[in-house]
């Protein structure tokens, strides 16, 4: 039997045969997630996952799109690649994320854990979440970061920090950078407003900028220059930054 005929004849309930190749299936009527499968005659197959009220046609659009050989553009070395996606093109989103097998589960229940193996994950994704030079550890570490599933969502940038609070001296403040969600960027932030302190922050330009906060005076050093900003500002400034890129993050100070 081919791939596709074992899911098919796994999956409980049945799956809606949405083309000869694609298939839609949620375990429960009114589940919160709707997985959608194409399989290609190479025996493999790739997966969409979308949370919540979707345009079903579009996510088939998405999917009738992919082909065999763009699947097999990524690797367990090179588990990821961002290509552009015409069916994306009234869209909020900027690309398409190809993920291998290896980098996350793709299995519809546990009676279809035989696929994981074969089935690559693809998404909708905005272009500051995912970088194009992303390493292994980091595309792992947005994946947990972003939910690809909710195609209603707001861009959930891709942020790579180091911070520390006031009483750490300026020469112990050189571990790497980790990736971090917006929401724990923020949460850090009003740490450091509250106690001052600093943070390295890189966005998906890979523009870096130094951010130091005391008694509600912020200073901000990007590409060699340095300025002042109050906190009232800085908010302001600093999510433009994140989404947006350095550039048009000067427009607004």
């Amino acid at each position: 039997m081919t791939l596709q005929q074992q899911v098919i004849e796994a999956l409980v309930p049945a799956p809606t045969l949405l083309t000869e190749n694609i298939i839609s299936w949620q375990p429960l009527d009114g589940f919160d997630f709707t997985y959608y499968v194409k399989f290609f005659p190479e025996d493999i197959a790739c997966n969409v996952t979308v949370g919540g009220k979707h345009d079903t046609a579009l996510v088939k659009a998405f999917l009738d799109e992919t082909t065999a050989e763009s699947l097999l553009l990524v690797t367990k070395e090179n588990p990821f690649v961002l290509t552009y996606s015409p069916a994306l093109k009234h869209t909020p989103f900027d690309n398409r994320l190809i993920l291998h097998p290896s980098v996350e589960d793709s299995e519809l229940s546990d009676a279809t854990s035989f696929m994981n193996s074969k089935t690559y994950s693809t998404a909708a994704v905005y272009q500051n979440e995912f970088l194009e030079d992303d390493n292994i550890e980091e595309t792992h570490s947005r994946c947990e970061n972003v939910n690809t599933a909710l195609w209603g969502r707001e861009p959930s940038p891709a942020i790579s920090a180091r911070f520390t609070l006031g009483t750490v001296l300026k020469s112990q403040y050189k571990q790497p950078l980790g990736v971090y969600s917006y929401k724990k960027i923020q949460r850090h932030l009003w740490n450091i407003k509250k106690s001052g302190g600093f943070m390295d922050v890189q966005n998906f330009e890979r523009k870096e900028v130094h951010i130091e906060i005391e008694n509600d005076i912020c200073e901000i050093t990007a590409d060699d220059d340095t300025w002042v900003q109050s906190m009232d500002t800085f908010d302001l400034w600093f999510k433009t930054f994140l989404l947006e890129g350095l550039n048009k993050s000067m427009d607004v100070l």
